[in-house]
């Protein structure tokens, strides 16, 4: 491959990386503790250990409840998913 086929391909996995940090996705709260969230995402086995902030503290949330996030590295809980 040339060096601009390289750079390409640099730049198309730069840009999957970005993608997937901002596409929200949904999880399931396994622990609360003010309005900080702990959860595990839909269909894992396990979940994260540390606990993440929420925006839209005037809902209430529960532990179970179905939540949206969006970030991989530093997630942050939008709200709850009504049914």
């Amino acid at each position: 491959m040339s060096g601009f086929a390289d750079l390409a391909n640099i730049d198309d996995e730069r840009i999957r990386q970005l993608i997937a940090e901002v596409t929200p996705y949904r999880a399931i709260v396994t622990a609360l503790s003010s309005n900080l969230v702990q959860f595990r995402e839909v269909g894992a086995t396990t979940g994260n250990t540390a606990y993440y902030p929420r925006i839209g503290t005037g809902e209430t949330i529960s532990v179970s409840d179905e939540i949206l996030v969006i970030g991989r590295k530093n997630p942050v809980v939008i709200g709850e998913i009504l049914r």
